[in-house]
């Protein structure tokens, strides 16, 4: 379990999640897990909180091989 004290753990958690994002892009489908994530793409990548800011890239740049094909088409609108 994750623990205030054991700086460890938020690098697990931080690698397991970066990971999950392109594995469930993998699994289940590019097309499927983007119509699904983009909402909270959008309000990431719209906010002024400079950490949602860093999410929403970071999870673009996770996403970016798997979804590639896909990205070519909203890519200009998420960054509008």
């Amino acid at each position: 379990t994750y623990t205030d004290d054991n700086d460890n753990d938020f690098n697990d958690l931080h690698f397991a999640a970066r990971e999950g994002l392109e594995l469930f892009a993998l699994d289940l489908g590019a097309k499927f897990f983007l119509d699904l994530i983009n909402p909270y793409l959008t309000k990431l990548l719209g906010s002024n909180n400079w950490i949602d800011l860093h999410s929403g890239f970071t999870a673009i740049a996770w996403l970016a091989e798997p979804c590639k094909k896909q990205f070519k088409s909203i890519l200009s609108n998420l960054l509008k």
